[in-house]
């Protein structure tokens, strides 16, 4: 049995155990898609509704299983941490703490003033009066949502420790075992478009980018080491917290947010550390290390291959696919090889933007959007490829009225359900998900003839041309950047 064969039956053994998990792809289908909505005119409208609420989305709902699972835990850190939880509930409580830690002499005040310069954007001098800086902090910060006002270092606080203890748990583990066991078998399908590209056995670059897939890029997990080194910085963090401020029996808010603030900015740790907590569908490509965070990971835990690939491994996916897809930006080997296809990519996401979002669509099918959007075309054929060729011989619908293939498309469109269909900005650099579905499933003829769509629904007449990036029907060639901007205005 190769090494392939060997990965590819502990993938399936794993993945395939039961679950005591609610689907909640599978219950999303069966339960949210809008009848009402044809696929084949537009297929967002159709699996997400307008009046579905945030809560009910398929991304809040795994954030709340996954917080679910993981408060089930309690760690050494709990007292501490309800300290913070306390702050957070009385923003008075926070402008005294800070009016407290700005007195002390000595860097405190610098201190202090860094924490509200950080959270309210204002600029203060250390000649301002204490009470004047503290005022002006509660002010502006009264009100307003703690977790969007304190940012990245609040949520590594509230989740970190219990992620901590997760990773031990039988569950956390499964679940990383999950990731790492799909991780290195999709490799193996990736390594297959790389060996049928055109462009890349015509620019003698095929055994570059294998070489780069087998030795450059790694799945980033929680290691036992990292487990244990964490769980000493929160403990260094309560200890100091607790004695910034003299005689003070309870830990100080400020000094807390400000000690793990400064961890981050001077990079004290390897920069995916600081990633690893987040609670939402999080998912990053760094430096050709791949984060996929916890909500994510329940997504492997459905016995359907069409709903998993569809969902859990088209964000693997499109993580890799940002190494390859954007590698004319990247510093390393790939930029030598590298030939543009952002014309197709950019020339589908405007014909989808003009076609559903009219004057409301600005930014998809820009270069604002491109790589992000690139990343998407690349993954989903990658991802689509690997379930026909390895599941769906044996795939069985299990909702009645699905087809397996259907499956995988529904899948992958229920994970960009949000509450506001027609808010057509961006998501950072990410096109608007009313966009960046209808566009991907536009580029796939296997979903026109999945749902049977006629030539002239709106679905398939919105493909404007073949876009494949890798793979046998990839172009002999492609434009270079310059002439594709040059050609390509929008």
């Amino acid at each position: 049995m190769t090494r392939f064969s060997v990965l590819f039956y502990a993938f399936f053994t794993i993945i395939t155990a039961c679950s005591d998990y609610e689907d909640l792809v599978k219950t999303h289908i069966e339960t949210k898609i809008n009848k009402t909505a044809d696929p084949c005119t537009d297929f967002y409208a159709h699996v997400c509704p307008t009046d579905l609420p945030y809560n009910q989305t398929v991304a809040d709902r795994l954030r709340q299983l996954y917080q679910q699972e993981a408060a089930k835990f309690h760690t050494k850190h709990d007292e501490f941490l309800g300290h913070l939880r306390a702050y957070t509930l009385s923003f008075q409580k926070i402008v005294d703490d800070l009016l407290g830690v700005c007195d002390i002499p000595g860097d405190h005040k610098s201190q202090a003033i860094g924490f509200v310069n950080r959270t309210t954007g204002i600029e203060f001098s250390e000649s301002l009066p204490c009470e004047f800086i503290s005022y002006t902090f509660g002010m502006k910060a009264s009100g307003k949502n703690p977790k969007m006002l304190f940012g990245e270092p609040l949520e590594m606080y509230f989740y970190g420790p219990r992620e901590l203890e997760f990773s031990k748990s039988e569950l956390g583990q499964r679940l990383s075992r999950n990731v790492e066991n799909f991780f290195e078998t999709f490799q193996g399908e990736v390594q297959k478009k790389f060996l049928e590209t055109p462009w890349l056995i015509n620019k003698n670059a095929t055994e570059i980018y294998l070489e780069f897939l087998k030795s450059n890029f790694s799945l980033f997990q929680k290691t036992e080491k990292i487990i244990r080194e964490w769980d000493m910085i929160f403990e260094t963090l309560k200890n100091y917290s607790t004695n910034c401020k003299p005689n003070n029996t309870i830990p100080s808010f400020v000094c807390a947010m400000e000690e793990l603030n400064k961890l981050i900015k001077e990079e004290a740790r390897p920069s995916m550390e600081f990633y690893m907590f987040g609670q939402g569908l999080d998912a990053l490509n760094l430096d050709d290390q791949i984060l996929i965070n916890r909500a994510n990971q329940f997504l492997t835990l459905t016995n359907n291959k069409a709903r998993m690939l569809g969902g859990f491994g088209f964000i693997v996916a499109h993580e890799i696919m940002h190494t390859f897809y954007s590698s004319e930006n990247n510093d390393n080997i790939l930029k030598k090889y590298w030939t543009n296809s952002s014309q197709c990519v950019r020339k589908q996401y405007a014909a989808t933007c003009r076609e559903f979002g009219q004057e409301q669509c600005f930014f998809s099918g820009t270069m604002m959007t491109n790589e992000e959007d690139g990343s998407d075309l690349a993954a989903i054929r990658v991802i689509y490829s690997d379930f026909e060729k390895n599941y769906l011989h044996n795939e069985k619908s299990d909702i009645a009225g699905v087809t397996p293939q259907q499956m995988f498309f529904y899948s992958l469109a229920s994970l960009w359900c949000t509450d506001s269909q027609y808010s057509l900005g961006t998501l950072g650099s990410h096109s608007d998900p009313y966009i960046r579905v209808n566009a991907l499933l536009a580029q796939m003829d296997e979903f026109k003839e999945s749902f049977q769509c006629a030539e002239d629904s709106r679905m398939v007449r919105s493909k404007v041309e073949h876009c494949e990036i890798f793979g046998s029907d990839a172009p002999q060639t492609r434009k270079s950047s310059h002439n594709a901007l040059l050609t390509d205005s929008t």
